[in-house]
């Protein structure tokens, strides 16, 4: 989290012309059937809503990752910054060792980040944030008891 927050600020610095804002915020996911939303952010993450039969109670009901299993849901943690926002021909190659946009960046960053939270079975992903600036956002599944 980190490492996303001091690339916000940043960001953020060269930022005259409107507020710079900085939004962090996390919310809980669980695979309930028929919210669209939640099943629209657990597929981005690489997850999918399990759903046994219609009438199937919410206890029944999990998300999966590959192996993994989680009655518990996710953890999804957002952050988000009103800087100049991403190059759209960069997107690929964010999380690549070595690549970075700043002057003195070693590229390191946002690799290390995904590497530490797919360690964990999450998913790390950026995406414009609309009006201005960039949108960093992970997921990670909350262990079962």
């Amino acid at each position: 989290m980190l490492n996303l927050i001091v690339n916000s600020i940043d960001a953020m610095r060269g930022v005259c012309d409107r507020p710079r804002e900085l939004s962090i915020s996390s919310e809980k996911l669980i695979g309930i059937p028929g919210e669209p939303e939640q099943d629209r952010l657990a597929d981005a993450a690489g997850l999918e809503v399990e759903r046994r039969t219609p009438n199937t109670d919410l206890s029944d009901v999990a998300l999966t990752k590959s192996e993994r299993r989680t009655r518990n849901g996710c953890v999804l943690v957002s952050v988000a910054d009103s800087g100049p926002g991403l190059d759209a021909n960069a997107l690929d190659h964010l999380f690549d060792s070595f690549y970075t946009t700043k002057p003195q960046g070693l590229g390191m960053g946002l690799s290390i980040s995904r590497s530490i939270i797919k360690a964990h079975g999450g998913r790390l992903w950026a995406k414009a944030n609309v009006p201005k600036g960039a949108l960093f956002q992970f997921m990670l599944p909350i262990a079962n008891d």
